[in-house]
């Protein structure tokens, strides 16, 4: 689902149309710990697994079930704001 928003959102940001195996990864802090800015979308992916919800578009929020956030500015992560 994420690949296919994003792709039309951000065309050419990096996504091959693999499937990316879902994780829990938004779960552990650890894995928060490990983002940085200008990641690309699949990085962040891979790392936090599927958010639950994306809103946006040049400026885009992938929303975690913990209430994380993850903000991307056109296609890179840009700051995220941790589980609590």
């Amino acid at each position: 689902m994420v690949n296919s928003i994003c792709s039309a959102v951000f065309p050419g940001t990096g996504f091959t149309g693999k499937p990316v195996t879902p994780g829990d990864g938004w779960k552990t802090l650890a894995n928060w710990k490990k983002l940085a800015r200008d990641m690309r979308l699949s990085d962040v992916q891979k790392i936090l697994g599927d958010p639950e919800q994306v809103d946006g578009g040049t400026i885009a929020f992938w929303r975690y079930p913990n209430g994380g956030t993850v903000t991307f500015f056109i296609g890179k992560a840009d700051s995220w704001s941790e589980p609590k």
